[in-house]
């Protein structure tokens, strides 16, 4: 709510003595206003809103610093697009999209599929998790393959220089839980994200070695960046 006024409209006169009740009014008033010059810690007890035909909050620079709006800090989770593609040179037609599910299948041994992280700047990337569903190895032989799939988070520089901010092997230790829908996450990776200069990926390599089977499929990808503030976009 708004402050109600000390002295209702016209307000006082010329002469008029202010009372007691109306100065205490004022200064109670003034102890809950927001201290636009040394600043502070406030607690309101109901939802503040700016807006009007002026617009809502300005946040101006002070000597080339920019000003974004900061957060108490929390963890937040969001679901990436699979858009993404195969190193086609390497690994010819090894992966193909499915158009109605838009997850990932695998066709060939091996194969890597490189998938773009649309992430926060200024931000710290915390974990990436892919869920992962393997071809029919339960049926005889009934082995894992020899090469398990992999995913690792990578940082590409504008020059082109790549750097691996961290990579975990599928954990799957038998054959049922390779065949369900698992995760495979990398974990603890506290990378700041800096959109200025780098952009950032998932590589996965898929299933390979001795007793591949096609139809692995990636069917999502979600990251947890640890967020303080809001940027630009």
């Amino acid at each position: 709510m708004t402050f109600a006024r000390a002295k209702v409209a016209p307000g006082w006169s010329n002469g008029e003595l202010i009372t007691a009740a109306q100065i205490n009014a004022i200064d109670i008033n003034q102890s809950l206003a927001v201290d636009g010059s040394a600043g502070g810690n406030y607690t309101p007890t109901a939802p503040v809103g700016l807006g009007g035909a002026a617009g809502g909050l300005l946040l101006t620079e002070t000597a080339g610093a920019a000003s974004n709006v900061k957060l108490a800090s929390r963890d937040v989770t969001r679901v990436q697009a699979l858009a993404g593609a195969c190193d086609y040179q390497a690994f010819a037609n090894t992966w193909e999209t499915q158009i109605t599910t838009g997850f990932w299948f695998q066709v060939l041994t091996g194969g890597q599929v490189f998938i773009p992280l649309h992430v926060p700047h200024g931000q710290v990337l915390k974990q990436v998790t892919l869920k992962y569903v393997s071809a029919n190895y339960v049926d005889p032989p009934g082995l894992l393959p020899g090469t398990m799939p992999s995913v690792t988070v990578e940082r590409i520089a504008n020059t082109g220089a790549v750097l691996s901010l961290g990579a975990t092997t599928d954990p799957s230790g038998t054959v049922a839980i390779f065949a369900v829908a698992h995760d495979i996450t990398v974990p603890a990776i506290a990378a700041t994200i800096d959109r200025t200069q780098y952009s950032y990926r998932v590589k996965v390599m898929g299933d390979d070695g001795a007793n591949f089977e096609s139809g692995s499929r990636i069917l999502s990808l979600y990251t947890i960046c640890t967020c303080t503030g809001y940027t630009e976009y």
